[in-house]
């Protein structure tokens, strides 16, 4: 079983242990990985599985679809629960360092393992949901 899936499952858990109900979307769907639903409240949430700390590619548009972004790195069994705000804080961060540096923008988003983790935004999945 890949990281991606092993994420998925265990952060699937971890919602539904907080009595959410919980539908997995297909792969690469636009609005998120999971849907949680409770009491008439949805969540939709992107999950990222990562097998050790190297860094998270994804799109500015999968941040911004969702309620919550999930970075798990399953060899060390870290979660981090991200609000979009702060993922895109993250990849901001990330971009304007990468520029600075460099001096012309990163080939992919996403941000690097050195903001694992990140003075703003990491947070307990409770505090989310």
């Amino acid at each position: 079983m890949g990281a991606e899936e092993v994420a998925l499952s265990r952060v699937e858990e971890q919602i539904e242990a907080r009595g959410y109900k919980v539908i997995r979307r297909p792969r690469n769907y636009k609005y998120g990985d999971l849907l949680a639903y409770k009491s008439g409240r949805e969540v939709r949430v992107e999950v990222k599985g990562l097998a050790s700390r190297n860094g998270i590619w994804l799109k500015r548009r999968q941040v911004e679809v969702v309620d919550i972004m999930v970075i798990y790195i399953v060899d060390e069994k870290n979660v981090w629960v991200l609000s979009p705000k702060d993922a895109l804080f993250l990849l901001n961060v990330y971009q304007t360092d990468f520029i600075a540096r460099k001096g012309y923008p990163p080939a992919a988003e996403g941000f690097n393992k050195s903001q694992f983790p990140h003075p703003t935004g990491w947070v307990p999945l409770d505090k989310l949901l």
